[in-house]
């Protein structure tokens, strides 16, 4: 699991609101508060949307000249996505159900965690340490400088 704090909010944000970057990922939940609190679940009958989906109305939301004071976001990997990253890591022992992107965004910081669900148990940390590779050639690749925020 990483933790880490997102040193340009301003790059990050526009990855997120602005551009299809995260738009293959499915939504878990949203929440915004801006004087007033919206909140998205991503479930829906026929599963999980996708952020490109619902991106507009939260982009929409958190539009003007005030920055939101408080947003948290949570994206899961699409199923074909979870399978692709499980299989080039190697990782056997316990199914992988997701890949998780948790950003939370309040007192003008965004700090993005990392975390993998599994159907069981395991002591491995192989499929973990194989997502966390990739958000970091992700936030390289896009120029989003980080660092590791203190535990």
């Amino acid at each position: 699991m990483l933790s880490l704090t997102i040193v340009s909010v301003k790059q990050m944000t526009s990855l997120i609101f602005a551009k299809d970057a995260l738009d293959p990922f499915l939504l878990k939940t949203a929440v915004i508060r801006r004087g007033f609190r919206a909140e998205f679940d991503g479930r829906t009958s026929d599963g999980t949307i996708l952020w490109k989906e619902i991106r507009p109305a939260v982009l929409e939301l958190l539009k003007g000249e005030k920055r939101p004071e408080y947003f948290k976001l949570v994206f899961l990997t699409a199923p074909e996505a979870t399978e692709k990253l499980v299989e080039k890591s190697g990782f056997t022992d316990c199914p992988v159900t997701s890949f998780s992107l948790n950003f939370t965004y309040q007192n003008d910081s965004l700090s993005l965690t990392t975390g993998v669900a599994y159907e069981g148990f395991t002591l491995s940390k192989t499929a973990e340490k194989a997502w966390d590779n990739a958000v970091l050639r992700f936030l390289e690749k896009n120029a989003v400088p980080v660092r590791e925020t203190d535990a």
